[in-house]
């Protein structure tokens, strides 16, 4: 059995000239691969900030909590309406109900740009509440800096992925590095390994890993990786690279301090 596969235009979900004929088993089985990578990243968010956000009061936290202020809770609950929009997005595009998944797409992006300034601020705010840890104190500024990276990489994925909307296997690859860059400050909260140098690189090679999964489905499936799918890791590992290498330099806490909010008052 087959079925007609085609590309939309967003808002009228038209047929474009060239549909293409493919097995009806495949095309499920990369919708339950996509949506299921999305409920996984959703669930490891959830799991991440549960003692501090989700649940707190309820989970114990490993580290002190800071009262939330309301930017850390605005920031909360748009990051939390854009990743509960990933796995309902991929579960109407596989239903068929185009229309649907285009108006709450648009919705969706709103929401995912108005992380990028709430991740300046939320971090800014973080920057001044520094806490005494046994780190030297240059390195902790720029390790609570870090939300200036992610703020970067999340810019530049979200707008490629809303310049290729149009593209279906390019735009679901570029939201699955979205959502792997969205888990990234969850993984670190996580007990996985200790807050030390060392630690610090095993925590973001668990970060990088993932975007495992789409390169091993990619190679499955087509026998090579989909441009779209290095085009946003190379995104996320540039980053994860940069804060790595930036992050313990005095230079890079000198120009934090510097930056508006950042600065001292």
């Amino acid at each position: 059995m087959t079925v007609q596969q085609t590309d939309f235009e967003a808002g009228i979900g038209r047929r474009l000239a060239s549909p293409r004929t493919v097995k009806t088993d495949t095309v499920w089985t990369e919708h339950l691969f996509f949506t299921g990578y999305m409920m996984a990243a959703l669930l490891v968010i959830f799991v991440g900030f549960a003692p501090s956000f989700y649940l707190r009061g309820l989970v114990p936290s490993a580290a002190p909590l800071a009262p939330l202020r309301i930017d850390t809770i605005v920031h909360g609950v748009l990051a939390s309406l854009f990743m509960l929009a990933f796995p309902l997005q991929a579960m109407l595009a596989a239903t068929g109900r185009i229309r649907a998944h285009v108006a709450l797409g648009k919705w969706a992006f709103a929401c995912g740009a108005a992380l990028v300034p709430m991740a300046y601020v939320v971090g800014a705010q973080a920057y001044h509440a520094i806490r005494p840890v046994p780190f030297p104190r240059e390195m902790l500024e720029g390790l609570v800096a870090l939300p200036l990276f992610g703020s970067l990489a999340l810019g530049l994925t979200l707008w490629l992925a809303w310049r290729r909307r149009f593209d279906g296997p390019a735009h679901k690859r570029l939201m699955v590095a979205l959502a792997c860059q969205l888990a990234d400050p969850a993984i670190f909260r996580l007990p996985i390994s200790p807050l030390d140098p060392m630690g610090l690189l095993v925590i973001q090679a668990i970060m990088l890993a993932t975007l495992a999964p789409l390169w091993i489905w990619d190679v499955a499936t087509r026998g090579r990786i989909h441009r779209w799918t290095l085009i946003g890791s190379l995104i996320f590992m540039g980053e994860v690279v940069a804060r790595t290498l930036v992050m313990p330099a005095s230079a890079w806490a000198t120009l934090v301090h510097a930056l508006p909010l950042y600065g001292q008052p």
